[in-house]
């Protein structure tokens, strides 16, 4: 028998995971996020889609000791018997950048999965789930393509903690942020690179 998607998820998605060095919340976040749906632009004002969904994975990138981690990467999961791919779809909404502004899209039905780069615009898979990119992988991946060193004292703005003086930003406030910091430190290292020498 054929296990439903949060079997598939809780037995054979998340040991990969765990495997794989998603093993604290700085780097993964389960199934909490709820997301509104987007707003489409229409005449004057926009509308709201109809319908919310829920992320099942929001990867995060945490280097050393930051205060906040660095979401990156979607994960939609279904039941086992299903099509990996089928939660591509679904999944790219989710990656948006009203969304999260992540880079990169997986779907998984518990064996294998696919991976949408964002950026290029490149779907690939699938592949085996054990291939699944490591924590460390995926870390370099977002750094080399976003050109940032994620160590560096200029990437330290992508990591920045809410102020408690504030309530909590919400999820396209986040993603609006952490994309003018990148583009502040991208804008930064341009500038230090020439004008050396």
């Amino acid at each position: 028998m054929s296990m439903n998607e949060a079997d598939t998820r809780f037995h054979l998605i998340d040991p990969v995971l765990r495997d794989k060095g998603y093993t604290s919340r700085d780097r993964i976040t389960l199934e909490t996020i709820e997301t509104p749906a987007p707003v489409e632009p229409t005449g004057p004002k926009g509308r709201r889609r109809k319908g919310t969904g829920r992320t099942d994975y929001l990867l995060c990138v945490q280097v050393g000791d930051m205060p906040k981690p660095l979401p990156v990467a979607v994960l939609e999961a279904k039941r086992e018997s299903e099509d990996p791919l089928k939660g591509m779809e679904q999944a790219k909404g989710y990656a948006d950048c009203a969304r999260f502004d992540v880079q990169y899209v997986f779907a998984s039905n518990g064996h294998l999965y696919g991976d949408y780069d964002k950026p290029s615009g490149i779907q690939t898979g699938p592949h085996p789930l054990q291939d699944f990119p490591p924590h460390a992988d995926l870390c370099a991946r977002y750094a080399k393509d976003k050109g940032i060193d994620l160590a560096s004292p200029d990437a330290a703005l992508l990591f920045q903690a809410d102020s408690p003086a504030w309530s909590q930003s919400r999820y396209y406030q986040d993603a609006a942020i952490r994309a003018a910091f990148e583009k502040m430190a991208l804008l930064k290292i341009e500038w230090v690179t020439g004008h050396e020498g």
